[in-house]
């Protein structure tokens, strides 16, 4: 399930490298980070789920990381809806 997430993040860290922003890369990928290991601990040991749980919270991290790259690239006009949509 993760896979899409991924490589939308993945296509978002090299197209703000390819324009030589390394910054944003660094901060998409922190608050991603922090994310899921705020989310990890309450899902595998306050909802007991283990394993699950750690996955659902990496899952999450990889969404939100993947929604705030289509957030940026739109933004500085990396990327058009219409040419997604298609």
């Amino acid at each position: 399930f993760a896979f899409l997430p991924s490589l939308i993040s993945l296509v978002g860290f090299s197209a703000f490298r390819g324009i030589l922003d390394t910054q944003t890369p660094v901060k998409v990928s922190a608050f991603a980070n922090v994310f899921n290991a705020v989310l990890d601990p309450i899902l595998i040991f306050s909802l007991s789920m283990g394993v699950p749980g750690a996955a659902l919270a990496t899952l999450a991290a990889e969404i939100i990381s993947a929604a705030i790259y289509l957030f940026l690239l739109r933004k500085r006009d990396l990327i058009l809806w219409r040419k997604i949509i298609k």
